[in-house]
């Protein structure tokens, strides 16, 4: 190798050592520099924040008003689809909860069994006159009893307590327990019924509310009290009949008064809300009237137009907040939506629409002028 070379090779390693020396030289005064800074500043357990979202489980009235909103919209398009259905008589709908329709079928299977009570006693009376020498009441043609004319001693028995446990197991209809878990449903049903009822007033269909409905008839009460009037007459005869011992007739009658008076003895019980079986006959006789044949009668219309019933049943309904952030900037924005069951029936029962409809908006803010003109439904 030449001298020359040599010298090179000299001069390319000095100049590294020197360039070297120089950054160790800039990195001591840079950790120099940050030292002097640190005393000066006390350290600091802030952290950049980690662009991430969260969303706050505490509904804000934003989120109501949006999930309102969504209600709101559920209920056009349900009085929609009764409009369109393919009833051309159909007028006249009348909106139902929970509590209606158990009250609503729970009269009319009463009402059966009070006539059943009133056609045995007919029946048996009848019988009686017919058959049995009784005391202060003058018997047309009495002859001997005629037992062979009747089922046997057992069965009326059989039927009275057949009926009883019946009207009992209908009363329980009334007795509903609900639990609700997950997320407190914020929306009120009457909220849901206001809606409907502007929706379809705009279809040209008429709603009817029975809680808003005063008109009350007497037909179940006269029916009661009719039945009470047989239970007397049957008392007179069983009273006032000879050899009643020997009488099937006079235990027929028997066992049909103890079944009348434990079915009395059922509806006059006050339960926890005050309120005794007979007041929700009651309610199920007005219910009754407003969708059966009775209603031209109670609006005093006679015209050409069909009823129906509309079960409304609110599934879920709630929201949320989304906020997001980071170092810079933040954004909370909202979210609502509903999830509602609805039923359309005849007066007979017969579902003719049915459906369960949710609507869920997306996020949105309420800090700009546009959004902000969404905060009301005034107009």
């Amino acid at each position: 190798m030449s001298e020359e070379n040599n010298l090179d090779i000299k001069n390319e390693k000095e100049r590294a050592d020197l360039e070297k020396a120089i950054a160790e030289a800039k990195k001591a005064a840079a950790e120099a520099e940050k030292a002097a800074l640190e005393a000066k500043i006390p350290a600091s357990d802030v952290k950049a924040l980690e662009g991430k979202t969260t969303v706050d489980d505490e509904v804000s009235i934003e989120c109501q008003v949006i999930t309102y909103r969504a209600v709101s919209e559920i209920a056009n398009h349900i009085c929609r689809k009764i409009k369109n259905y393919d009833d051309p008589n159909l007028k006249r709908v009348v909106i139902f909860d929970q509590n209606n329709l158990n009250t609503f079928f729970s009269y009319k299977t009463f009402k059966k069994q009070i006539n059943l009570f009133k056609e045995r006693y007919d029946e048996l009376i009848e019988k009686a006159k017919e058959t049995i020498e009784i005391t202060g009441v003058p018997a047309e043609e009495p002859t001997k009893i005629q037992t062979e004319m009747f089922i046997s001693p057992l069965e009326p028995l059989a039927v009275g307590t057949g009926v009883v446990k019946s009207i009992i197991d209908t009363i329980s209809l009334f007795r509903t327990e609900t639990e609700i878990k997950g997320k407190k449903v914020e929306i009120v049903y009457e909220a849901l019924v206001a809606d409907l009822v502007m929706a379809l007033k705009s279809n040209n269909l008429k709603p009817i509310y029975p809680p808003f409905q005063t008109n009350v008839s007497d037909g179940l009460l006269s029916s009661v009290l009719e039945l009470l009037k047989l239970k007397k007459i049957a008392e007179g005869i069983i009273n006032g009949a000879e050899n009643s011992n020997k009488s099937d007739i006079i235990e027929y009658l028997k066992n049909l008064n103890s079944q009348v008076d434990k079915m009395m003895e059922v509806l006059t019980t006050v339960d926890e809300t005050a309120t005794t079986p007979l007041e929700k006959f009651l309610q199920g006789e007005i219910l009754d009237n407003i969708v059966g044949e009775g209603a031209d009668n109670i609006y005093g219309e006679e015209v050409d137009e069909s009823t129906y019933i509309l079960y409304l049943r609110i599934v879920y309904a709630g929201g949320n907040n989304r906020v997001k952030r980071n170092i810079l900037w933040s954004e909370l924005s909202h979210s609502g939506g509903a999830i509602i069951t609805y039923f359309l029936l005849d007066k007979e029962g017969d579902i003719k629409l049915s459906k369960t409809l949710y609507n869920l908006s997306p996020y949105k803010k309420f800090d700009s002028e546009v959004q902000m003109s969404e905060s009301n439904n005034f107009d």
